[in-house]
């Protein structure tokens, strides 16, 4: 898989991720805002888990795939304190620390893309130099 088939999947991933945080705005149940969620990160493992990546990326793409995972243990402990029939949280210190997870995990998100990002820009352009002259 080249860099471009890779960027298209992570787009794909984007673009779904994308989908559900607009759909979440439009629902006041936090329980199901969760689930939402976890269906998301888990369709994005699938994804990430079917593909090759290229040989640039393999460290950072294990490194998605275990930020992905991680969103989902983090979503599925706060679900573990919402009760999801009253919505309300159950123990508030808990829930706490399972949304910093989640916090944690987002950040280190938006790092790894930005790592990805950087060395298929620092790619296309040693390429290009390699290949005008």
């Amino acid at each position: 898989m080249n860099i471009t088939e890779y960027g298209a999947v992570l787009s794909r991933i984007g673009t779904r991720i994308s989908m559900v945080s607009q759909r979440n705005q439009k629902v006041d149940h936090t329980y199901r805002k969760l689930r939402n969620n976890i269906e998301a990160c888990n369709s994005a493992v699938r994804d990430l888990l079917e593909v090759t990546p290229p040989n640039i990326l393999i460290e950072d793409h294990k490194i998605l795939i275990d930020i992905f995972e991680q969103l989902i243990s983090a979503y599925r402990l706060q679900q573990d304190h919402v009760n999801p029939g009253l919505e309300q949280i159950k123990d508030k210190n808990e829930f706490i620390r399972a949304k910093n997870l989640e916090n944690l995990q987002t950040r280190k998100l938006g790092t790894a893309l930005t790592n990805i990002l950087t060395k298929c820009s620092k790619h296309q352009i040693n390429h290009f130099l390699k290949t005008d002259g």
